[in-house]
């Protein structure tokens, strides 16, 4: 983190006027939202943080802090994506507010409840074990190969 702190110390430097944005997919999305509040805490705060299929980060305390520091950030699920489902709730995790949830292909979205655990959203998918919606996003192959 400390080298992620040096290097956007540099860039804001260098593009004062420039909005600090945060994002990732998958593990990347988990990290990104760890790296917003350790940003933040170090004078950075990211006007835009979005994040894809990710997966739950941290307790019920954790989310609702998050969602007060950032309350426009974005989350974007996929269908049956089997990501966003780990680690379990019943382990205590709990994801973080506002979730948009795409459908088949990517077409189009529904935006969720704001709780984080929408039931008529990815955590209403009790099938979801899908890694091909977890890998295709936005109609692009978004893994490796």
């Amino acid at each position: 983190m400390a080298r992620i702190k040096t290097n956007v110390k540099s860039l804001t430097n260098k593009y004062p006027s420039a909005d600090l944005w945060i994002t990732g997919h998958s593990r990347g999305g988990a990290m990104t939202t760890i790296c917003a509040l350790y940003l933040q805490k170090h004078g950075y705060y990211a006007k835009t943080v979005i994040t894809f299929e990710q997966p739950r980060v941290g307790n019920k305390e954790f989310a609702e802090y998050f969602n007060h520091v950032f309350p426009h950030a974005m989350r974007f699920t996929h269908r049956n994506d089997l990501v966003p489902h780990l680690p379990p709730k019943s382990a205590g995790f709990v994801h973080t507010a506002t979730e948009m949830f795409l459908n088949h292909g990517s077409s189009g979205f529904i935006i969720c409840d704001g709780s984080g655990e929408d039931p008529n959203c990815a955590d209403g998918r009790k099938d979801a074990k899908s890694i091909k919606d977890h890998m295709f996003l936005f109609g692009r192959f978004s893994g490796c190969e």
